[in-house]
This record gives structure tokens, C-alpha cells and sequence, in this order.
């Protein structure tokens, strides 16, 4: 074949090196145009079979086939690599030394496509792999992402030392040890992505974060949900709908507030104070212990205490934690019964302005922000409304 090339290009009395030029380039068009037909042909006649047959077999990966073109990546490599095999049948002998030249450039530049080929293969079956696992339950859980694009990175760095010491004709191995004289310099250059990478190891494997953790980062005006974890960066969707990106060795080497242990505990931390008018605050006498011995959160504390609370006065103010104490302990929206769930009503220091700061600290069994805030309200409002029954009043600002 290439004899028949070569000869019909000398017809027309072209010197030498453009003659092999010109049948180099002919007998390159012809078998990509063979290869493209043959492709055509083989993917017509299998796709939809090997589609048919995922589909029945191992519906579970079904979407992943017909999302990633794995059977038409794989039908690009066989071509090639047939076209490379069966290329002495198709030339046939060479009787001149120039014909066994271009035989060999052709030879060069099917096997350079059959690399670059196999690269593009094997980055498709490791998306493949991320797709399928994304299927999976755990994946929001423990993300790849970071190591698929590790992985893709390495296979690029692998296939083109390959493709580049073929064409020089040198061993992989020459440029394999010349990369420790440059380490130095590329751990300069790419020490952000080295990093990245490190942190991206360590968040995954200490479980430190995940996609979907809700995040603080003071430093940064950030608060939001995680949506995209990769190698390179972290994507956060602040609660104004803005995208904030911080890279992954940030979130391990700065203080960052995870929200995930609240929502795996099942409850959400209340700590509000209010001030309370010291000139309101006085010992409870039997009248106002009659009063209040008639509410029901009350009324059996007073009556089993009254001659101790009589002996030994007990101020309003005290009561009045008590009750808020025992509304919170019967409320069912709150969490009163473990042990790492504190509640309690306390007085704390007291500010400049003056008055006693008294403070509300519970949980509540309601995570999503808008119902917490409601059963916050609710609390609030209820006690601040239960004052006047205790003759206590709120400090006021003049």
C-alpha cells in the first residue's frame, strides 16, 4: 500500500523529502478514515446491545454506562490498536529504506494515540467509579471527590511521561529519576495544591467535615452549608446565598465552628438572659406564697415546703427560677433528661447598667432554625409575662 502511495506521489517528479511527506500524510488520512469507519460500525452495531444488556443485568450501574462513555472510549482505544496490529497486512513488504521510514513514523503516531487514548480511558472508568460510588448512601458521608481528582492528576502526569519517552525514544525510568532535581522546585510551585491535598486526606479520613455540614468561620464573615468538597477547594453557600471558597488546608489549620454535633445530638442550645429590677426583688411572705402556690408548676413544691419556706424566707427571685426550671422540665420541646443537656434558670454577673441578669439555659428538641426560635420566643414571652405574678418587673432603660 504504501509502495503504491509513494510511487503515484513520484509520478509527478516531486524530490524526495516532500514525496515521503505526502505519502506519510495520504497513508495517515487513509487509516484514520479507516479507523473511523470501523468505529462507526462497531459502535452501531454494539452500543445499543451493551446498553440492553447493563440494563438487564446490572440495572444498578445503568446510569453510570449512559452517563459516561465508557463503551465509546473503549471502541476508540480498539481501533488504534487493531489498526497498529494488522498494519504489516495492510502495507505488506518494503523494498525501499524510505517506505520503511514512513511505515515506522505511522507506527509512531498510532502508538502515541493509542497512549493518549488508553489516558482518556482510564480517567473515564475512575469517573465512572465516582459516579457509582455518588450513587451510593455513604457518599455524602465519605467523599471522593478529592482523591478522583488526585488520581485523575496522577494518571496525566504517568501517561504523559509515557507518551513523551516514546517519541524521544527513552525509558520512562530517564525521566523517572530526573524528577528528584526538580522536586524541590515543583513543591515550590504547586505547595498549595501539596497542601490541599494533605488537608483534603486528613478532613476525609478524621471525618472532621463533610458535604452538608453547616460551618462557621468568623474570620472570614462565613456561615453556611458545605456543597462541593475537592482537592483544590472547599465551596461553602452562606445563608445570604452567596458562595464563599476557602482551600482545604484552611479549615485544618484555623479555628472553624462545626454545627454538625447539634444536629446529631438532636437539640439546639438556648442561653438568653434578661434583666430583672433590683427593687422588685424581695423575701416571698405568706401571701405571696398563697398566691403562688396556685399555680400548678408551684403548687406542690409550696405546700410540702411552706413552714421551711416561712422559717427560712426564700426570695421571689428564687421562685421564680424554680418555676421557669419546672416549665422547662415539663415542656416536651425541651431536653431535660440528659445528662449532657443542662437546664437551668441562673443569675450570672451583673452588668453596668445595673439590675440582676437572669439567665435561661436549656435545649430545645428542635434543630431547624425557624421552629427553635419559636419555642425560644415562646419561652421568653411566657416568663417575661409570669413576672408580675412573682411581683417581679423587668429592668428598664430611662
Amino acid at each position: 500500500m504504501i509502495e503504491h502511495v509513494f510511487n503515484f506521489y513520484k509520478t509527478f517528479e516531486l524530490n524526495h523529502p516532500l514525496t515521503s511527506l505526502l505519502s506519510t500524510i495520504t497513508i495517515a488520512l487513509g487509516l484514520i478514515a479507516l479507523g473511523i469507519i470501523f468505529h462507526k460500525t462497531l459502535h452501531h452495531a454494539l452500543a445499543r446491545r451493551f446498553h440492553a444488556f447493563i440494563q438487564r443485568r446490572y440495572p444498578e450501574i445503568a446510569a453510570v454506562t449512559a452517563e459516561i462513555p465508557i463503551l465509546e472510549h473503549f471502541l476508540m482505544l480498539l481501533v488504534p490498536i487493531m489498526l497498529f496490529l494488522s498494519l504489516p497486512l495492510i502495507v505488506g513488504p518494503l523494498e525501499e529504506k524510505v517506505l520503511s521510514h514512513i511505515l515506522h513514523a505511522i507506527e509512531k503516531i498510532l502508538m502515541t494515540y493509542i497512549l493518549l487514548l488508553l489516558g482518556i480511558l482510564t480517567n473515564t472508568l475512575i469517573s465512572g467509579i465516582e459516579l457509582a460510588y455518588k450513587q451510593h448512601s455513604g457518599s455524602q458521608r465519605w467523599p471522593i471527590r478529592s482523591y478522583v481528582q488526585f488520581t485523575k492528576g496522577f494518571t496525566f502526569i504517568v501517561y504523559t511521561i509515557l507518551i513523551v519517552s516514546y517519541l524521544l525514544g527513552k525509558s520512562p525510568l530517564t525521566f523517572l529519576t530526573g524528577l528528584g532535581a526538580i522536586m524541590a522546585v515543583i513543591t515550590l510551585i504547586f505547595k498549595d495544591a501539596i497542601l490541599s491535598f494533605v488537608s483534603s486526606v486528613q478532613l476525609a479520613t478524621s471525618n472532621m467535615m463533610q458535604k452538608g455540614d453547616w460551618i462557621e468561620i468568623p474570620e472570614k464573615n462565613i456561615s453556611g452549608y458545605i456543597i462541593e468538597m475537592s482537592l483544590n477547594t472547599i465551596k461553602i453557600q452562606n445563608f445570604d446565598k452567596t458562595i464563599s471558597t476557602v482551600p482545604p488546608y484552611y479549615l485544618t489549620s484555623n479555628a472553624v465552628k462545626n454545627w454538625r454535633g447539634m444536629f446529631e445530638f438532636g437539640g439546639r442550645q438556648i442561653k438568653l438572659s434578661f434583666t430583672i429590677d433590683v427593687n422588685t426583688i424581695q423575701f416571698a411572705d405568706k401571701s405571696l406564697l398563697s398566691k403562688l402556690g396556685k399555680l400548678s408548676l408551684l403548687s406542690e413544691y409550696i405546700s410540702e415546703n411552706q413552714k421551711t419556706l416561712l422559717g427560712q424566707p426564700v426570695t421571689n427571685l428564687f421562685l421564680f427560677r424554680y418555676y421557669a426550671e419546672a416549665f422547662m422540665q415539663k415542656d416536651p420541646r425541651f431536653i431535660t433528661k440528659e445528662k449532657t443537656a443542662v437546664f437551668m434558670a441562673r443569675v450570672i454577673q451583673p452588668s453596668y447598667v445595673g439590675g440582676i441578669p437572669l439567665e435561661i439555659y436549656t435545649y430545645t428538641k428542635e434543630t431547624k432554625l425557624k421552629q427553635h426560635e419559636h419555642v425560644q420566643a415562646d419561652l421568653i414571652e411566657h416568663l417575661i409575662a409570669m413576672m408580675p405574678q412573682f411581683e417581679l418587673k423587668l429592668m428598664q432603660q430611662k
